[in-house]
């Protein structure tokens, strides 16, 4: 879990946050982005995937297909989905960002994952 979420918000600052997790993490969540840009489900209602399945994957889709995430969403270059257990070694920036070709997914394990706008929609 998170360890310091103010040590999370200030390596995310600068950037939008929007949260798809589980109800149990409601405090957690509203540390860290506004209520209307929080998506929680309680996790009895999370499909099992015997197969595997990140459900990292789950919650970024649940995002993307929400009618009021998309619209939200769809305003942004690059879309960014981190775990909040991330350690970071330096603050998040914009600047790694700008290059990104169309197509390329980046993403290191299930901790983070990113990409322009038209790769996730």
């Amino acid at each position: 879990g998170v360890q310091d979420p103010d040590a999370l918000l200030r390596n995310l600052c600068g950037f939008d946050v929007y949260i798809s997790s589980y109800s149990e993490y409601e405090a957690l969540a509203s540390q860290l982005a506004k209520p209307e840009q929080i998506l929680l489900t309680p996790r009895n209602l999370v499909p099992c995937h015997p197969t595997g399945v990140m459900l990292q994957w789950w919650h970024l889709d649940r995002l993307l297909k929400h009618k009021r995430f998309r619209h939200q969403l769809e305003k942004y270059d690059v879309i960014i989905k981190l775990r909040a257990d991330l350690i970071f070694h330096a603050p998040l920036t914009h600047a790694g960002l700008e290059d990104i070709p169309n197509g390329c997914f980046q993403m290191n394990s299930d901790h983070s994952f990113y990409a322009r706008r038209a790769t996730f929609f």
